[in-house]
């Protein structure tokens, strides 16, 4: 509040984004802790699974099923209202043929507003986990599917059921979400480079020769140290350079949307114009005659 922001979108998505940083934090903090100082990579696994199985449980039951039953145990506090409504809507139903709207407007209108903030982090931090971490989990991706399926469904339950419907709104993007999705996958190059040459033994696995044979862990050969360092790190500027390429050379807007909204910029153009051109041949005409009529 005390950054006073010139607009409500701007001060939306500052919120935004220092709300997903103390979040990210909190959820990411112990998987890195795992990946980049213990250098466990089965106990990173471990920890993904648990968090991807018991998150979407408690997704379900405290987004679902708690807000679904303080709704069910608070209408009883309303049922002297809706009670009303509905014998005045049956008893106009029986004169003029009124239906239900009203008792249904009143039943939805004591529902909790609906906060698209929550279900946008949600599958933010699942981005994070699938993309920042992939190296040392694969099937991550195949079991967030299957976690999304049931957050599809419960969302759905809690949309229409527990919370108000939310507004529908025109909107040329998602937002500041848009940026953090971005900045997600550019550090997911990093980190899944790190896996590879330091908190696995993927690498020893493809460079045998950089590395002890005798050891069980990743130990590089002395003197390889550096040349270890130096091919991991060229690795992450290659695949970075190549999709700042991909990025730049793929429109994000197909050819015939770019063509149809410079044909409507040149209409709104020309129409702008004649209006201007019309204004000041009608100022110029009146102009004249009210000359001539002082004059006479």
């Amino acid at each position: 509040d005390n950054e006073n922001p010139r607009t409500s979108i701007e001060y939306e998505n500052s919120v935004i984004l220092k709300r997903f940083l103390f979040e990210s934090f909190d959820c990411y903090i112990a998987l890195f802790y795992l990946a980049f100082f213990q250098f466990d990579v089965i106990r990173l696994r471990v920890e993904l699974v648990g968090m991807y199985t018991t998150d979407s449980l408690r997704r379900t039951f405290l987004e679902t099923i708690v807000p679904a039953a303080m709704a069910w145990v608070s209408s009883y506090g309303n049922k002297d209202t809706i009670a009303s409504l509905k014998k005045s809507a049956s008893e106009a139903k029986k004169r003029g043929g009124f239906d239900n709207v009203a008792v249904e407007a009143y039943a939805e209108f004591v529902l909790p507003e609906y906060e698209q903030f929550d279900d946008y982090l949600e599958m933010v931090i699942e981005f994070g986990y699938i993309t920042m971490f992939a190296s040392s989990f694969p099937l991550g991706c195949a079991l967030s599917f299957f976690c999304n399926l049931v957050e599809l469904k419960s969302d759905l339950y809690k949309i229409i059921f527990v919370t108000q419907r939310p507004t529908p709104v025109r909107s040329a993007n998602i937002g500041v979400w848009q940026g953090i999705l971005q900045a997600q996958a550019f550090l997911a190059v990093l980190t899944n480079v790190l896996l590879f040459g330091f908190a696995s033994e993927q690498m020893k696995a493809w460079l045998p020769a950089f590395f002890s044979v005798a050891s069980h862990e990743a130990d590089t050969v002395v003197g390889m140290g550096r040349y270890v360092v130096a091919i991991i790190f060229a690795i992450e500027h290659v695949i970075i350079i190549a999709a700042l390429g991909i990025n730049v050379l793929m429109p994000t807007q197909p050819e015939w949307v770019q063509d149809e909204r410079a044909r409507l910029r040149y209409e709104k153009e020309m129409a702008s114009r004649m209006l201007r051109a019309a204004k000041k041949e009608k100022g110029g005409i009146g102009g004249g005659g009210g000359g001539s009529g002082r004059r006479g």
